[in-house]
């Protein structure tokens, strides 16, 4: 791993995968110098839900992604079989407000 923070402010990574005979590699660019939104708009939807008591989103929205994913993950652990998932028959209705973050 190599430290560059004078020269390259990105996260970057570049790896060597068994069985693969070429590096892998890839860049997440970060924005620029001074831009907290990414965490400014999670701290906003914490203070108002603790202010409220209520979740800023449909909380069904993360049981239906979460359990999506989760099956995925279970189903290609077993071979790509088919898997029911009668747990993620839940009722959700997107919020007509938007979700992205305005600040």
């Amino acid at each position: 791993m190599l430290m560059l923070s004078d020269a390259v402010n990105d996260f970057n990574i570049a790896v060597k995968l068994k069985g693969k005979p070429e590096i892998q590699a890839t860049q997440f660019f970060l924005s620029p110098d001074p831009n907290v939104t990414y965490s400014a708009c999670l701290a906003s939807k914490i203070e108002r839900m603790i202010e409220t008591g209520v979740a800023p989103y449909p909380v069904e929205r993360t049981l239906l992604v979460s359990g999506m994913l989760e099956s995925c993950l279970d189903s290609r652990v077993k071979g790509n079989k088919r898997i029911e998932t009668p747990h993620l028959e839940v009722a959700y209705q997107a919020p007509r407000e938007s979700q992205y973050c305005r600040i």
